[in-house]
């Protein structure tokens, strides 16, 4: 049987003009001792306001699972979206064949979008066959976009035979 550790937010503000800030986990130093750690952050603004979802932010997590997820999205109309993936955080994975999936998106119509997966953060995976997916989509209809996959930090495979896929994606009238 596989066992998870889960942490989701979610912050949803339908009325014009209100902004929406999700953050999945915040200011924590925690080890997770289970196979699956799975966090997720969600942020979806009404028209005119700004959304902002982080995943992890001024954390420092010990993982001895096999598979970590992380996921922030942000969505908006006529505001700004940012999503950040790990913000100020460090993940460390120790060693085993661990599968690593971190994703940012951040959307919206006539605003600004940004999105990062890694922003003044660290990763380690350490020894083992790791395999490790960072992706980061920005888009805007009618203003600008940015996507950065590491910024500001640093990665660490360790021995093994890794696989590292990082894409950043930016779609906007000005990128």
């Amino acid at each position: 049987m596989t066992s998870s550790t889960n942490f989701f937010d979610s912050a949803r503000r339908w009325m014009p003009w209100q902004d929406a800030e999700s953050k999945a986990l915040d200011n924590q130093d925690i080890e997770v001792n289970t196979d699956r750690l799975n966090i997720r952050s969600s942020a979806n603004a009404g028209r005119g306001g700004n959304a902002q979802a982080t995943g992890i932010e001024d954390s420092n997590i010990d993982f001895t699972g096999n598979q970590a997820n992380v996921n922030a999205s942000s969505r908006t109309n006529r505001g700004d979206a940012e999503a950040v993936g790990l913000e100020d955080s460090s993940l460390d994975t120790g060693s085993g064949a661990d599968r690593l999936n971190i994703n940012a998106s951040a959307r919206t119509n006539r605003g600004d979008a940004e999105a990062v997966g890694l922003e003044d953060s660290s990763l380690e995976t350490g020894s083992g066959a790791d395999r490790l997916n960072i992706n980061a989509s920005a888009r805007s209809r009618g203003g600008y976009a940015e996507a950065v996959g590491l910024d500001s930090s640093s990665l660490d495979t360790g021995s093994g035979d890794d696989q590292v896929e990082i894409n950043a994606r930016a779609n906007g009238a000005d990128t």
